[in-house]
């Protein structure tokens, strides 16, 4: 027998109602689970007269199931009791939830207890039995202290207009194939793989990425061009040209630095990077762009040529890269 609902035959003719359960199942499992609002908002939680508090006013919505901290009796915002103090030896790392229970179909907020020195506890996801949980925020507690000297970060990712997830870099959803998100605050789009948030849309800047040093004078900046940052962006490095101003000459077995240093946000992890370059004499030579793991990170040598002396030019060309995924 084949049913669709909401309708008013099912479950029989004239009713045309779900139970909690079959709308969460039918309606709410393809839906976001999100907090409602957006990162700009105040965090939902808060420490304040050595309490943690829920703020009066957050929502969210688990599964279809709708959820919100409405006042308490009398006004004002929900104490969050019943968590112990550490006394253990390091800080113990709790993690505060909304988690929707499919017994009782309620959501609720939760403490999730860390252990003195571990992780923060994950949160769980089922469908159908079980729990349901989103994430609000991470109390620390130091070793021997208690609510009263933690200190909060705050978690969790909001709901978009259109059903995608809007989030800061440090505060994503979990992973599931396909699910898209939007960084407010690094304005950047990434998509999960399941495993790995690949970067989907970002903005490009330009930044001329001179430094100054003796006995080479800057006669064309030198432009780098990144889109998007972190793994997955693209970087593109048009290197400028510089004179030998002054000095002893420079012999074919030794490095020269170039007055042009690569930001920190634009190094490759572990590859350096190869250039050529155009020199006297209709003779070339070969650049090396060191990476974030060399103990000269950032660095532009010339690393292979001719020899140089006062007087002679070098010009730069194009190289681009990408940071991995």
């Amino acid at each position: 027998m084949e049913i669709s609902y909401p309708h008013e035959d099912y479950p029989t003719e004239g009713e045309g109602a779900v139970t909690e359960a079959e709308y969460a199942g039918g309606i709410g499992w393809g839906s976001a689970s999100g907090l409602f609002g957006s990162p700009a908002d105040p965090a939902p939680l808060y420490l304040s007269g050595g309490n943690l508090w829920l703020r009066s006013g957050a929502a969210a919505r688990l599964c279809g199931v709708a959820y919100r901290n409405v006042d308490e009796p009398g006004g004002g915002d929900l104490m969050i009791t019943g968590i112990g103090a550490n006394s253990g030896g390091a800080t113990r790392l709790d993690h505060i939830v909304v988690r929707l229970s499919w017994t009782t179909m309620l959501a609720r907020h939760h403490v999730l207890t860390g252990v003195a020195g571990g992780a923060l506890p994950p949160i769980t996801q089922q469908r159908g039995s079980g729990v349901f949980e989103i994430s609000l925020g991470q109390l620390a507690i130091p070793a021997g202290g208690s609510v009263a000297n933690a200190t909060l970060t705050r978690l969790g990712w909001y709901i978009g207009t259109d059903g995608d997830y809007v989030c800061t870099s440090a505060s994503r959803p979990p992973h599931a194939p396909g699910r898209r998100i939007w960084e407010t605050d690094t304005s950047q789009g990434r998509v999960s793989t399941g495993g790995r948030w690949l970067l989907t849309a970002a903005p490009t800047t330009e930044t001329v990425i001179n430094s100054a040093l003796n006995h080479l004078t800057i006669t064309t900046d030198s432009v780098l061009q990144q889109w998007g940052t972190g793994p997955g962006s693209e970087v593109t490095l048009r290197l400028g040209s510089f004179t030998r101003s002054g000095g002893s000459a420079v012999t074919p077995a030794q490095d020269l630095r170039l007055p042009a240093t690569v930001p920190v946000v634009a190094r490759h992890p572990n590859r350096d990077q190869r250039m050529p370059v155009y020199l006297p004499g209709g003779y070339s030579g070969q650049l090396t762009i060191f990476s974030a793991g060399a103990s000269t990170a950032g660095q532009i040598h010339l690393s292979s040529h001719p020899g140089i002396k006062v007087g002679d030019t070098i010009l730069g060309t194009n190289v681009s890269w990408r940071i991995p995924d």
